[in-house]
């Protein structure tokens, strides 16, 4: 029965990040909604922007329903696996939900080196409905988790706006935005986790760049190596 529910959790969250990829205009998939307006600046800066073909979302999706899968089953065993109670179903929820939107940002930042601002209200509004959901069946609990979601958005938002702040842009506020719905909706041992494992991985891939084109000024997307920080905080059991 369990494995219904990661092999189902692993549909859904596929579904939804071709959803993602189609919507934000990297799948390959051209096309304008009937009332929406742009400039010709922002047709411009479109055009710029060379989608994943075909071929290569079709890879992406297989890819992502595989490793969801065994997100989910990683997820699964400290939390449903455990008992289906709905604490832990709640929080089995999050953390995987975390994940689809992590990913999404990921292969959309890979692209257009930006993290929408949708798809983070996406995360907040979930992560606000959740709330609801926990004030009814966590009523004994919502202190910690309160206190837990502070401390996982002061960890997560809160260090990386100020190192934008610092870096002047260097580094972009919006992968501190996407923090902030991970330091709200998973652990904060989770977003200390990503946070710090993130930035290894992207240290590790910044001084390889730098041994190869001796260019400090080239830039790279970091939401790639925050899905890849999430999905070792996940795989080892830090939530």
């Amino acid at each position: 029965m369990v494995y219904l529910v990661y092999a189902a959790s692993a549909l859904l969250g596929t579904v939804l990040v071709w959803l993602a990829l189609k919507t934000f205009g990297v799948s390959g998939i051209r096309y304008v909604e009937a009332d929406a307006v742009e400039t010709s600046e922002e047709i411009k800066e479109e055009e710029k922007i060379i989608p994943y073909s075909k071929f290569q979302t079709i890879v992406i999706l297989v890819l992502f329903a595989i490793v969801s899968f065994l997100v989910a089953l990683a997820t699964g065993k400290n939390t449903i696996a455990v008992e289906m109670s709905p604490r832990l179903i709640i929080g089995y929820i999050k953390l995987f939900s975390v994940f689809v939107i992590i990913a999404s940002s990921a292969f959309i930042d890979f692209k257009k080196r930006i993290i929408p601002n949708k798809l983070v209200l996406v995360g907040l509004a979930f992560r606000a409905a959740l709330y609801l959901c926990e004030l009814v069946w966590c009523r004994d609990i919502i202190v910690e988790i309160a206190k837990s979601d502070l401390t996982g958005f002061f960890i997560g938002f809160g260090i990386l706006f100020v190192a934008g702040l610092v870096t002047r842009g260097a580094v972009g506020f919006g992968d501190a935005k996407l923090f902030a719905v991970i330091g709200l909706t998973a652990s904060s041992l989770a977003t200390f986790g990503t946070l710090l494992f993130s930035l290894i991985a992207s240290s590790v891939c910044g001084i390889v760049l730098l041994i190869k084109y001796r260019d400090r000024k080239r830039t790279f997307p970091f939401a790639p190596f925050i899905l890849i920080g999430y999905s070792i905080v996940i795989f080892m059991g830090n939530f």
